[in-house]
C-alpha cells in the first residue's frame, strides 16, 4: 500500500491527540474504501467466472 505523508497546514500548533485522530480517521476511511474495492473485485471475479462458464464449453 503506497503511504503519502501529508503536513497539514498549521501543524506545529496541533496537539499530538489531533493528529492522531486526524490519522485514525484517515485509516478509516483507507479501510472502507479498501472493503469497496474487495467487494467489486469479487462480485467481478464472479461475473467472469459465469461468463467463461457460457463460453468456453469444457471449462
Amino acid at each position: 500500500m503506497n503511504q503519502h505523508t501529508r503536513q497539514p497546514k498549521g501543524s506545529a500548533e496541533k496537539s499530538d491527540l489531533t493528529e492522531f485522530s486526524e490519522a485514525e480517521q484517515q485509516l478509516a476511511e483507507l479501510l472502507t474504501i479498501q472493503q469497496a474495492v474487495q467487494s467489486i473485485a469479487e462480485k467481478l471475479k464472479g461475473m467472469i467466472e459465469q461468463a467463461i462458464k457460457k463460453t468456453v464449453p469444457m471449462a
